[in-house]
């Protein structure tokens, strides 16, 4: 199955915003819903017809599924790796060592300046690497 980079970048943007993406193997048409399992407050109503459209034809969607926990944890730490600023970049250690490090990190990070762009270009980049590695995946499980 092949998106093109426009494509590939509209799942990774849905994916940072907490949604599970189903690609269309056939069509190549991108349905986005809600991650239900982990956002109580997402309601099910407003997607009922992609939900039931999905579930009848599971076989021909491809899942898009976020980052584990671990996964966006490691990626924090990799960018926190990158920061000049030592002073920052101390914080921003600091902040995944404490208990709620994606707040810690968050609250840093809003109030850093040009390195919050800077967090968000790197974190866009790895999103698109992410679904470019699914994308993979599904692409060599076929293959062999």
């Amino acid at each position: 199955m092949e998106l093109t980079q426009e494509q590939i970048k509209s799942i990774a943007e849905e994916l940072q915003m907490g949604m599970i993406v189903y690609a269309n193997i056939k069509t190549k048409e991108i349905k986005p819903l809600p991650d239900f399992n982990n956002n109580i407050y997402a309601e099910e109503e407003m997607w009922e017809a992609d939900i039931k459209e999905i579930e009848e034809n599971i076989d021909e969607y491809l899942v898009f599924e976020n980052m584990s926990t671990g996964e966006s944890f490691r990626l924090m730490e990799e960018f926190a790796e990158t920061v000049k600023d030592r002073t920052l970049q101390n914080r921003l250690f600091n902040s995944l060592s404490r208990p709620k490090p994606f707040r810690h990190f968050n609250d840093i990070i809003d109030n850093s300046g040009k390195n919050r762009d800077e967090w968000f270009a790197f974190k866009n980049s790895k999103y698109t690497e992410f679904v470019k590695d699914q994308l993979d995946r599904y692409n060599n499980k076929l293959s062999d």
